[in-house]
């Protein structure tokens, strides 16, 4: 311990067995005769100090115990300043002692008086010793009893909490169950949806595919001369404007089916995408019992459930996926279009 670090302050938690039988400093040298006076001097003085000396006495006492009290402190660094490896020995050991010896005799001789009548003053301004004693019991005995019974409200309040958090998580069981079932109701009828339009969107394609292959045949056939027709009195102006008439509209048809059919099956894969995420929650919980760990599955299964994931039916931006036919027959439709 560093010398400089000794003073009234430290005298309370100072460990003087600690300093005095220091073998790493001292070797075999250790006082183990001083040890014992100084530990009874540092009591003497702490007692002092807890009995408000300066409080209680007169200015000559209070210098001659502050007087001591630096002698004290003084021995107490030049102890913690011996080693072995700057010049102590056996005769600087041994006189130590001896001025310890003498020191310890001095202060009992002087301070006795004083600290038995600190100890009398203060127990006169008690109503008696035996009041004390039992105000001393009173309060050890309702320490006992406030620490049994904080102990049983930490129970309590943990058992409390413990039953909260197990109602939590009981709804968040619920709420996946629920969800797990009313996903599972949303993906039938989007998968339902969805094949309608698929079916409507075969049809279109259907009924397209069937004109564009009719006049392709009837137009390689007549001029093979298999079939006798002449082409430039079958496509006139008003028939070629009937038929892309009709072929826009199928067009148009079909596009709009496909849109339609994308976006339901985009929907009817979120859905169930949520429905296995909300099952696979449920199955994870019925199989683990404890509850912070099932809050924290709820938790993760809830952000997994409803996080955004590309489905592939459905880009970013659909309305740029014009088809040249629709942007044609657009620019032709738009007000002051060529």
């Amino acid at each position: 311990m560093n010398p400089e670090e000794i003073n009234r302050e430290s005298l309370n938690k100072l460990n003087i067995k600690t300093l005095a039988l220091n073998k790493d400093k001292f070797g075999v040298l250790t006082f183990d005769e001083s040890f014992p006076l100084l530990e009874k001097i540092q009591k003497l003085f702490i007692e002092l100090d807890e009995l408000d000396y300066k409080g209680n006495l007169s200015q000559s006492e209070i210098n001659q115990v502050d007087q001591y009290l630096e002698q004290f402190l003084n021995h107490l660094r030049q102890l913690a300043s011996f080693d072995l490896a700057t010049g102590f020995n056996r005769d600087v050991h041994d006189g130590f002692e001896n001025n310890i010896r003498g020191f310890y005799d001095e202060v009992f001789r002087n301070l006795r008086n004083i600290l038995v009548y600190l100890r009398q003053e203060t127990a006169s301004k008690s109503q008696d010793v035996k009041e004390l004693q039992k105000q001393q019991k009173a309060a050890v005995q309702a320490e006992k009893e406030y620490k049994t019974l904080a102990d049983k409200l930490k129970q309590q309040l943990n058992v409390l909490e413990k039953r909260e958090q197990e109602v939590e998580t009981k709804h968040g069981e619920i709420a996946v169950k629920l969800l797990g079932e009313h996903f599972a109701k949303e993906t039938n009828n989007y998968s339902k949806e969805a094949g309608n339009w698929f079916k409507t969107r075969k049809t279109f394609y259907t009924a397209l595919l069937i004109i564009v292959s009719v006049h392709y045949a009837i137009y390689m056939l007549s001029r093979l001369g298999i079939l006798p027709l002449s082409l430039d009195r079958f496509y006139t102006i008003e028939y070629g404007v009937l038929a892309l008439s009709v072929i826009t509209m199928l067009w148009y048809g079909l596009r709009f089916t496909t849109q339609n059919f994308n976006i339901t099956s985009n929907l009817e894969s979120i859905n169930r995408h949520r429905k296995n995420v909300a099952q696979t929650l449920e199955d994870f919980l019925a199989t683990n019992p404890d509850p912070e760990t099932r809050t924290q599955m709820i938790k993760q299964g809830t952000e997994a459930m409803f996080k955004h994931f590309p489905s592939g039916y459905v880009n970013k931006n659909p309305q740029g996926e014009n088809h040249p036919i629709y942007e044609v027959i657009n620019n032709f439709l738009k007000p002051g279009g060529n």
